[in-house]
């Protein structure tokens, strides 16, 4: 028999434990700010979720804005989106270039707007948190500015529509607000909110005849 002192050190496994800890962590923690929001989480009960200790939480992330600001780059893009992104950009009218706007976009909204009550909520009190909420505008910000540029090149838009007012029309479209009013108080699902945007887009964009 082995003694356990002299029992070779398994670094590959121990790794593996932790990173497999990590990864049960940051799920168990999304769930909790999307359901419950900033105040109501709180670690023991994401350790408790997770299937780890209360200190094994704080060894890896130290604090809970610490563990939000993880979560919210964990969100990140899905494979899905790059081939909707790069379709959008490819066609050639307006009105084809938009669905893949809202098969691109839609998504997205619904992973941010999901996590962004929590941001939001906690952005106040916490320095850490109010620069993840920074950061969510300026990409807020970014991605209505890229669509409205590259539908600015396309024909089939509204007679005399600036890129100021185009801009506009896609940062209320990916709104994490405009989404959670269309889930919340709409009843819509998913693919409705992909619906909504698509009909909404056309609608203040495209040439009306």
């Amino acid at each position: 028999m082995t003694n356990p002192a002299t029992r070779p050190y398994n670094a590959p496994a121990r790794m593996a434990a932790a990173e497999r800890n990590r990864a049960a962590i940051v799920s168990a923690a999304q769930a909790s700010f999307e359901e419950h929001g900033w105040a109501r989480t709180t670690i023991p009960a994401v350790a408790n979720s997770a299937g780890v200790s209360p200190k094994t939480v704080e060894a890896q992330f130290q604090t809970k804005a610490n563990l939000l600001a993880v979560v919210v780059t964990s969100i990140g893009r899905a494979s899905a989106d790059a081939e909707a992104s790069k379709q959008f950009q490819e066609a050639t009218s307006a009105i084809s270039a938009l669905p893949f706007h809202a098969a691109y976009a839609a998504p997205r909204s619904a992973r941010s707007a999901r996590i962004a009550r929590a941001v939001m909520e906690a952005a106040p009190t916490d320095p850490k948190v109010a620069e993840i909420a920074d950061r969510m505008r300026r990409n807020l910000d970014f991605g209505a500015q890229w669509a409205a540029r590259i539908m600015m090149g396309k024909r089939g838009l509204a007679g005399g529509l600036s890129f100021e007012e185009a801009e506009r029309v896609f940062r209320f479209a990916i709104d994490p607000g405009t989404y959670r009013t269309l889930t919340a108080e709409l009843g819509l699902d998913d693919d409705g909110v992909r619906e909504w945007m698509l009909r909404y887009e056309r609608g203040m964009l495209l040439l009306r005849t």
